[in-house]
C-alpha cells in the first residue's frame, strides 16, 4: 500500500525483471534509479573461475539494494582489490570455500589504519556475506566481526594543557591591550602637541599618526629599489608588521 493507504498498482501479468547475473555467471547488470543499466564484468579478476563466479554471484545479490552506479562501482572496485590480494597469496584458493580466517585476517590487517582501507573492508565483508556458502563456519564468524572505527587523529587537550593554552592567550591579549592603550595615548598626545618635538615619544606618535592615516608605516626608498621600514629601529626592530594598531 502507498503512504496514504491506497493499494499499490501491481505490475502487469507479463512483467519480467531481468536477473542481474548474466547466464555465464560473470557479468552483473545494475540498473540505477533512472533506469540506466551498467555491466560489471568479473572475468578479468586475477583469480580462478570458481572464485570469479562466486564473487559475481554475491555482488549480484547485494546489487538489489543499490539505486546508483556509484555504489556499484565502489563495491566492484573493492572486490577487484580483494581479488588482487587473493592472487598474491602463496596458495590462492580456487573458490570462496577455500578462504580461511587467517586469509581474512591478513586482508583486514592490510587495509587497517586508513579510512579508505576501512571502507574497502566493509564493502568486501558485506558482499561476501551474501554468498550462501559463507553463511556459517569459521570464515563467516570472521566476516561477522565489526570493522573497527578509526581512532581520531586529533586528541583533545588535557586539563593542564588547556589551562596553559588559556593562560598564554590571556597574557598575549593583555600585552596587546596594554600596547594598544599606550599607543593610543601617544597618538593623542602627538596630535595635541603635548610631546617635545624630536623626543622618542614624539617620533613614535608621528609614526602612529602616519599608520592611522595610511595603513602603513613610513618607509625609505633604497638604491636597490626596495622600500625599507624607516621606523624599524625606533619601534624595536620588529618592522612594519608589528601590531601598533588600535588608533585612528
Amino acid at each position: 500500500m502507498s503512504g496514504r493507504g491506497r493499494k499499490a498498482v501491481p505490475p502487469p501479468p507479463d512483467h519480467y525483471v531481468e536477473p542481474p547475473l548474466g547466464p555465464e555467471g560473470l557479468v552483473v547488470t545494475v540498473t540505477n534509479k533512472a533506469g540506466f543499466k551498467k555491466e560489471y564484468d568479473f572475468a578479468g579478476f586475477p583469480v580462478a573461475g570458481p572464485m570469479q563466479r562466486s564473487l559475481a554471484g554475491a555482488f549480484a545479490s547485494q546489487s538489489r539494494n543499490w539505486t546508483s552506479h556509484r555504489s556499484a562501482q565502489s563495491y566492484w572496485s573493492s572486490l577487484k582489490l580483494f581479488a588482487d590480494f587473493i592472487s598474491e597469496l602463496e596458495s590462492p584458493p580456487e573458490d570462496v570455500v577455500g578462504l580461511t580466517p587467517a586469509v581474512m585476517q591478513s586482508w583486514r590487517e592490510a587495509n587497517s589504519g586508513t579510512s579508505a582501507g576501512t571502507n574497502k573492508q566493509s564493502m568486501v565483508r558485506t558482499v561476501l556475506r551474501q554468498g550462501v556458502r559463507l553463511v556459517t563456519g569459521v570464515v563467516a564468524e570472521e566476516l561477522a566481526r565489526r570493522v573497527p572505527a578509526l581512532k581520531p587523529s586529533k586528541q583533545s587537550f588535557e586539563d593542564a594543557e588547556w589551562e596553559r593554552v588559556v593562560l598564554t592567550a590571556q597574557r598575549q591579549f593583555r600585552s596587546a591591550w596594554l600596547r594598544i592603550g599606550e599607543n593610543t595615548r601617544l597618538l593623542n598626545s602627538w596630535r595635541g602637541n603635548d610631546l617635545a618635538e624630536g623626543s622618542r615619544g614624539w617620533k613614535i606618535g608621528k609614526i602612529l599618526d602616519h599608520r592611522a592615516r595610511t595603513g602603513d608605516v613610513p618607509r625609505t626608498l633604497h638604491p636597490s629599489g626596495d622600500r625599507g621600514v624607516r621606523s624599524s629601529r625606533l619601534l624595536g626592530g620588529k618592522g612594519a608588521e608589528q601590531t601598533w594598531g588600535g588608533c585612528s
